[in-house]
């Protein structure tokens, strides 16, 4: 059973990928060179050696591990069930069990608190590179697949336990990974191009809960201001309060998931120009799609099942709007999609603003099918 919420929490992975220390970046060579983790005491040491643009290789066993990569490398298990990576035990009430991505920010005077707090040292001094914008560089090109990455216990801390924590990147590719037991299964942050495809998660239960989750973040560059060019694909969801919770992202895809048992199937708030389809959204508690501060969205050909509501269009949030997203959702389309066995199919103090238009939906009594 979930509990009801309104689910506008804090920024997660930003929070802490501020606090992120630098003490791997300046270290990891430019080579590209593929290593095998069993040669190391730890996954973390293989991807040190590995280097940036370096592939770390998994054997078929269990590892008992946490690792952060902040900058390109790639960890490849396997296969799913074949490797596991088991961080039960070991949250530090901070960090993802798994990280790729860097702090954004630096300060070009050397003077940061994040240095208090992780001294720099001869290999990764802190903020050695950093440019009069304080700004880092964005990383490029992670990729994670071929493994299941899971916990069997999620601590009480104030900060959710995240499987696979994404931030300051682009281009990276998580695929065919099985994420068992995090509070928020794949949160991303910050970042450009990712494609989260082939991958099962379920999630904790609980009623904060996302399987996945596209954090509020801006990309610190006007050329592309916001986080974009996301496809979420082919994977199934389960078990989480919001199957995908996505925030400020534009011009990205949905599609071709099963998300099911959650309190939402799809949760959009300070979105644009997103395009959903072919998903089966349900059974959730309260609706197959929440929309909030959404504009230009594409909703069509999906089954929409076994909801409360179908469709919901929330008021819209006014810290959004001051970011950039409108008040009212406006101008989205919802169309050719099934509508089976929901409590209702449209509701919501939105539903009739300026430009929302449903069509050609069917609307019927009766289960979600099974997926294929």
């Amino acid at each position: 059973m979930f509990v009801k919420s309104n689910h506008l929490k804090r920024p997660i992975f930003g929070f802490f990928i501020a606090f992120t220390a630098l003490i791997l970046s300046a270290s990891m060579a430019s080579a590209q060179t593929t290593v095998q983790a069993d040669d190391y005491p730890s996954i973390q040491d293989a991807i040190v050696d590995a280097g940036c643009g370096g592939t770390v290789l998994l054997s078929e066993k269990t590892y008992a591990e946490q690792f952060r990569a902040l900058c390109s490398v790639h960890v490849i298990g396997a296969g799913i069930d074949k490797t596991i990576i088991d961080s039960t035990g070991l949250y530090d009430g901070f960090h993802p069990a798994a990280v790729f991505g860097p702090n954004p920010f630096c300060d070009p005077t050397g003077v940061n608190s994040l240095c208090d707090t992780l001294p720099p040292t001869a290999a990764a001094p802190c903020h050695a590179s950093c440019p009069a914008s304080g700004i880092t560089n964005i990383t490029d090109a992670y990729e994670f697949a071929s493994l299941t990455l899971k916990t069997t216990a999620t601590p009480n801390h104030i900060l959710p336990y995240i499987g696979v924590g994404v931030g300051w990147s682009q281009n990276t590719n998580l695929h065919d990974l099985k994420v068992l037991g995090y509070e928020i299964g794949i949160d991303t942050t910050d970042s450009l191009d990712a494609n989260i495809q082939n991958i099962t998660i379920l999630g904790d239960n609980s009623g904060a809960s996302a399987c996945i989750e596209i954090d509020p973040g801006f990309m610190h560059s006007p050329e592309r201001p916001q986080q974009e060019g996301f496809k979420i694909s082919n994977n199934n969801l389960s078990t989480c309060f919001s199957g995908i919770f996505a925030q400020t992202l534009v011009d990205s895809s949905i599609d071709h998931n099963v998300i099911q048992q959650t309190g939402r199937a799809v949760n959009l708030l300070g979105t644009k120009e997103l395009d959903v389809h072919h998903n089966i959204l349900g059974p959730s508690v309260v609706s197959g799609v929440a929309l909030r501060n959404t504009s230009d969205l594409s909703l069509q050909h999906n089954t929409i099942c076994q909801n409360g509501i179908g469709v919901q269009y929330r008021a819209s949030s006014l810290i959004f709007a001051g970011l950039g997203f409108p008040i009212p959702s406006t101008d989205n389309t919802v169309h050719h999609n099934a509508f089976i066995g929901n409590g209702v199919d449209f509701s919501g103090p939105e539903l009739t603003a300026s430009g929302n238009i449903n069509f050609k939906n069917t609307s019927a009594t009766g289960i979600c099918p099974s997926p294929l």
